[in-house]
């Protein structure tokens, strides 16, 4: 059983169940799904956070979608939130274990309890950019915010030299201190497991970021074999994935022709939003009826 929630814009009743989600190899996945409750879902999303983010920051909008008529799973990652051992330091866990035993299986279980349902697929930064790794995904549409190309060179300015001395410098000799990256100290969220890191910053060091590790380690992947609609947001105010690292992500994705969405704070009645405003509902409300609705099939 699982407690039930009102939605505050919609005043429509949602069941929020808490579970483990088994990654392939095993490791305990802490999980969301949230779904209507008095109705059958008309889709089902998988909602992928963004790095160090835990899955708790996304509860309102997944309540959101699901008071639309939308089941959501999200779950933490191995080493975030309630899926983190007890210790970090020593924690093998890479990055492209996010995609490639983690969301692999969270996709798996969406498509096990809602056998026959378009599948959709919204990705948050690194949840984005994580799907790319994803071999052949059976997902009907995609929805990316903030989702960025990491090399350096694409962040405007000024803002590209401090993006490189955070790969090349930063984050290599806070995880040799420290045994893991402390993301309080460089952004926002919570620490990551070492090889998370190690494996991040030599993305970022790569002209082709996570697109050439995709490629270089061979296999299908939906880099080259997605199809669908793909639509990438880009936030003016998001210092972290400007539009200018956004377009080189979605324009990786060989098979389809991605839809770039720049949005401006005041277009939608905001003053900021940025990385993490935009999941504010007090400010975001009107992006969020319009991913609903473009996550339902709209």
């Amino acid at each position: 059983m699982g407690a039930v929630v009102a939605s505050p814009v919609d005043e429509v009743e949602v069941v929020h169940r808490e579970l483990v989600v088994r990654a392939t190899d095993g490791w305990a996945l802490a999980a969301d799904l949230l779904a209507p409750a008095d109705v059958a879902p008309r889709a089902a999303v998988v909602l992928a956070p963004a790095l160090a983010v835990p899955r708790a920051y996304y509860r309102a909008l997944a309540i959101h979608l699901a008071a639309g008529g939308l089941a959501v799973l999200s779950i933490d990652y191995r080493g975030v939130g309630e899926s983190r051992p007890s210790r970090l330091r020593g924690f093998p866990a890479a990055l492209h274990d996010w995609a490639d035993l983690d969301l692999t299986a969270a996709l798996a279980h969406v498509r096990g309890a809602y056998p026959g349902l378009p599948v959709a697929w919204f990705g948050h930064s690194m949840g984005g950019q994580l799907f790319g790794l994803l071999r052949e995904p059976a997902v009907d549409r995609v929805l990316l915010v903030g989702a960025q190309h990491g090399h350096w060179r694409h962040w405007p300015g000024p803002s590209r030299y401090l993006m490189a001395a955070l790969w090349h410098v930063v984050i290599p000799g806070m995880v040799a201190v420290a045994g893991r990256l402390p993301m309080g100290a460089v952004g926002r969220g919570e620490d990551v497991p070492p090889e998370v890191a190690r494996e991040w910053a030599r993305w970022g060091r790569d002209r082709d970021y996570v697109v050439g590790f995709a490629h270089r380690r061979g296999g299908a992947c939906a880099f080259d074999t997605y199809a669908g609609p793909l639509r990438a947001y880009a936030i003016s105010d998001d210092r972290y994935a400007p539009a200018t690292t956004v377009r080189p992500l979605i324009e990786a994705f060989r098979a389809t022709r991605g839809e770039l969405i720049e949005v401006a704070p005041a277009s939608v009645g905001a003053r900021a939003l940025g990385h993490f405003g935009v999941f504010s509902r007090d400010r975001a409300l009107p992006l969020w009826d319009a991913w609903r609705a473009w996550l339902g099939g709209a």
